[in-house]
């Protein structure tokens, strides 16, 4: 596009944008479907239809478009190698002589994998294969997948809406890395999984530097997102409001299902439903009055479509119950925690359904678990709104790695405390640095899709610091303000950017290097959370120079 052009349309646009829209790049969120809605955050965010006129830069969405093509097609390509030739491309890549595969080249948004003269992509074939789609003009024109190229919000949207079942599907779980270990993790704890966006940042003569991401909500609805700043900042000042938005949109309805034998250890002598009468086997609706063995009695009243009683051949009463897995776990943290502190809840949700997916049987097409505490209990009642917000933000999200368990009030190592969560909660942590420091020899990650893992660990890399770190002891007791971490910490695998200590999660990301180098930079992290409560501890000067001492075993 020539100097002319791109002003004559940076002046259209101007002209067609709301008045509050001009002199800034205002906080915005774009929903699709039949009816388009576009809301501006920060100030009322009530919902307006979408303007048609409503432009954004493509950004690095173009990418999702590639990757999309890619996966429907079956295509085969190779991975890009980083040969340190184009340092400032490769920079979001991958370091010299490492490769990098699909979907981790989305997750980092590396231009250099998708374009489509690498690939060899024909652009007859492309044209075909979005026209047959119905796909907006710039998008069946590959020449024009560029980041400076604005496209109509309403003609990304449908082109979202237009991507196959089957590659949206594969496209929104590669996505879910962007929250866990990309540019949206500081918009994790509000979002969750909440969204599954292809992030953007542009600096533009005219805003400034703009970012945000457009992709799919949890229930498959296109979206598009942005703001003034980077992509970090606009996922995090945007993200709670975004997750108020998009919990109001009803939930997909295909969900796994659970299946619940209720009051699994205090058997039922009688369940009395209208005038007193005892209720027979088959559906259940409406107030009981639950009469159990050891004289206990409980008011309780079955909501339609979820539970039924059965007799067994002792003729002893089972209530049970059938869930999605949403409301399972939403009824979970309404038994045993308080959906009030909402990123302990979050955590305890991710704890909840990791131990579903590890102890629970199969009863047909649903997982079957008795509420006991041998195993989770289960809310009967009706799940709390903050409950279910809590499960949906944090669906499909599970701890691999170690057997999950928890407890209401005593920690142990991979054991979650839900005294600790809450006080965390409290703290400023959200759910994964909470899950973090309560297991720490887990990952937290889609299931099914292991490369979207918060911490891909480094075991050899742990098992060196771990033995070191109690060699160091003393030497480092002379150093003013040294505390030895008083849990394991985790060392996971840096896929870009600095190494850096999380304080808050207790963990190191590394690249895997055993040489002398690689261990002085991973001592140097641990050094960082050794002095986390000192001023020692941001001098980076003291901390490379203490690391190297220790690494090379001089005083």
């Amino acid at each position: 596009m020539s100097a002319r052009h791109r002003a004559v349309l940076v002046a259209s646009l101007l002209l067609s944008l709301p008045l509050w829209a001009q002199g800034n790049w205002p906080d915005r969120l774009a929903l699709g479907g039949d009816e388009p809605r576009l809301w501006r955050l920060g100030s009322d965010a009530s919902p307006q239809p979408l303007p048609s006129e409503l432009q954004t830069p493509l950004g690095s969405i173009w990418k999702l478009f590639v990757y999309s093509y890619l996966q429907d097609n079956g295509w085969q390509e190779s991975p890009l190698q980083c040969d340190g030739s184009r340092p400032k491309e490769e920079s979001y890549c991958c370091d010299p002589g490492e490769t990098i595969t699909r979907d981790q080249a989305l997750i980092r948004s590396c231009g250099l994998y998708f374009s489509p003269q690498r690939l060899g992509l024909n652009a007859n074939d492309w044209r075909h294969y979005w026209q047959s789609r119905q796909g907006p003009a710039w998008l069946t024109d590959i020449h024009q997948l560029r980041e400076e190229r604005y496209v109509q919000v309403s003609a990304l949207l449908q082109a979202l809406a237009i991507v196959p079942a089957a590659a949206q599907t594969k496209a929104s779980a590669t996505l879910s890395g962007i929250m866990l270990q990309g540019r949206g993790k500081a918009g994790v704890g509000a979002l969750g999984l909440l969204l599954r966006a292809k992030s953007y940042t542009l600096p533009t003569a005219e805003w400034g530097t703009i970012g945000g991401g457009a992709g799919w909500s949890d229930t498959g609805t296109p979206l598009w997102f942005g703001g003034q700043g980077g992509s970090p900042q606009v996922f995090q000042r945007l993200a709670p409001q975004m997750a108020s938005i998009l919990l109001q949109q009803p939930e997909a309805s295909h969900q796994a299902c659970v299946q619940v034998r209720f009051f699994a250890r205090y058997p039922l002598a009688h369940l009395l439903g209208a005038q007193g009468k005892e209720a027979k086997p088959g559906a259940l609706q409406g107030n009981y009055q639950l009469q159990f063995a050891n004289g206990q009695q409980l008011s309780w009243q079955a909501e339609p479509g979820h539970f039924w009683l059965e007799h067994t051949i002792g003729q002893q009463a089972i209530i049970q119950g059938r869930f999605s897995e949403i409301e399972y776990v939403a009824r979970v943290i309404d038994r045993e925690g308080d959906a009030h502190h909402s990123q302990a809840s979050r955590a305890l949700a991710v704890a909840a359904r990791s131990y579903l997916r590890q102890q629970a049987s199969h009863q047909g097409d649903c997982l079957q678990l008795d509420d006991s505490s041998h195993f989770q209990r289960v809310s009967p009642h009706t799940p709390s709104a903050a409950a279910i917000a809590a499960a949906r933000s944090t669906h499909g999200l599970v701890l691999q790695g170690v057997e999950v368990r928890y407890h209401s009030s005593r920690p142990e190592v991979n054991r979650l405390s839900w005294q600790h969560a809450v006080q965390e909660d409290k703290s400023g942590f959200d759910f994964t640095q909470i899950l973090a420091r309560a297991y720490p020899n887990a990952s937290l990650q889609l299931l099914d899709h292991p490369l979207e893992a918060d911490c891909q660990p480094l075991h050899e890399a742990q098992t060196w610091l771990q033995y070191q770190a109690t060699h160091w002891q003393s030497q480092l007791r002379a150093e003013p303000g040294f505390e030895a971490p008083v849990q394991p910490l985790g060392v996971c695998l840096l896929t870009q950017g600095r190494p850096y200590a999380d304080k808050k999660a207790q963990r190191i990301y590394v690249r895997p290097n055993p040489s002398q180098d690689g261990r002085i930079a991973l001592t140097h992290e641990y050094l960082h959370l050794a002095f986390a409560h000192h001023p020692m501890g941001e001098d980076e000067t003291y901390i490379e120079n203490l690391a190297r001492r220790l690494v090379r075993g001089e005083p």
